[in-house]
C-alpha cells in the first residue's frame, strides 16, 4: 500500500441495519476512492444476501471475508489497494477477540485506526439487559454511535441513554440515523478520535520520577482486554 488507507471498524447486532448505514456512508466515497470490505464470515446467511450482494456488486469495493482464530484476524490474499478499509463484526462474535485481533491486524499492516463505529439497536438496547451490557463494552471502544432502531422507543429513554454517558464523561460521540443514513456521512468518516478507550493509542511513556498514581493508570490494561491467570477475560462481553 503507497499510503496507509483509513481503516474502521463497524460494530452492531443483527437487525442493526449496519449494511444499509455502510452503504450510506461510502456513498460518496465510491466516486473518487477504493474500498476494501472485510465482511465477516457469519454475515453470509441468507437473510443478508441480497445487500450483500448489492454491496460485492459495486466497481469500487473489494470484498475479503475474514474470521477470527485465537485473537487473530484470518483472511484470504488482498490483491487490492484500498484508500478505505471496512471492517464489520457481528455482535455473535466475542467483542474482545475481535477487538484484541484488529489492533494486531493493523500492526502486522502497518496501519493506523481511523474509527471505530458502533450501530445501536436501539429497542434492542431499551429492553434487553444483556444486550445493553454489550453495548456498553462497544461504545467504550467507539468514537461514534449511531442510535437506530428508535421508532419504538420513547424518545425519553433516549435522551436518558446519551446523557448517562455524558454525565459518566463519555468522550463519545452520539449522532442519530434516520432511514437508514445520517446527517453527514463525511464527518462521522472523519479522523478526529473520541473513544474512551486508550487500547489503540500510542502512549508516550512516563518518565519515573511522575506522579505514581498516573503511571500505573496510563499504563494499565484495557478492563474488557485484560486476562486473568486462567486466561478467562477480566471483564467478559456477552454475545448477542
Amino acid at each position: 500500500m503507497s499510503e496507509s488507507p483509513k481503516v474502521y471498524l463497524l460494530l452492531g447486532p443483527k437487525g442493526s441495519g449496519r449494511r444499509k448505514i455502510f452503504l450510506d456512508l461510502i456513498q460518496e466515497l465510491l466516486e473518487s476512492s477504493s474500498i476494501l470490505w472485510f465482511r465477516h464470515c457469519s454475515d453470509s446467511e441468507a437473510s443478508y444476501a441480497s445487500i450483500n450482494a448489492r454491496i460485492e456488486g459495486l466497481s469500487s469495493l473489494e470484498c475479503v471475508q475474514w474470521t477470527l482464530e485465537n485473537s487473530k484476524i484470518k483472511h484470504s490474499s488482498i490483491k487490492a489497494n484500498p484508500d478505505y478499509i471496512f471492517f464489520m463484526a457481528p455482535a455473535d462474535v466475542d467483542l474482545a477477540e475481535t477487538i484484541e485481533g484488529l489492533k494486531g491486524w493493523l500492526n502486522k499492516n502497518d496501519c493506523t485506526l481511523t474509527r471505530i463505529i458502533t450501530v445501536i439497536h436501539s429497542e434492542m438496547a431499551c429492553h434487553n439487559a444483556i444486550a445493553l451490557k454489550w453495548f456498553e463494552a462497544s461504545m467504550h471502544f467507539s468514537d461514534i454511535v449511531l442510535l437506530n432502531k428508535r421508532e419504538l422507543v420513547e424518545g425519553k429513554w433516549v435522551q436518558d441513554f446519551i446523557s448517562n454517558y455524558k454525565k459518566r464523561y463519555f468522550p463519545t460521540r452520539f449522532e442519530y440515523v434516520k432511514k437508514d443514513q445520517v446527517s453527514n456521512p463525511m464527518d462521522i468518516l472523519d479522523h478526529q478520535v473520541y473513544r474512551n478507550s486508550l487500547y489503540f493509542d500510542e502512549l508516550m511513556p512516563i518518565e519515573e520520577d511522575e506522579i505514581e498514581e498516573l503511571q500505573s493508570e496510563d499504563t494499565k490494561e484495557d478492563p474488557y482486554i485484560e486476562r486473568l491467570e486462567s486466561g478467562k477475560r477480566v471483564k467478559p462481553i456477552p454475545t448477542l
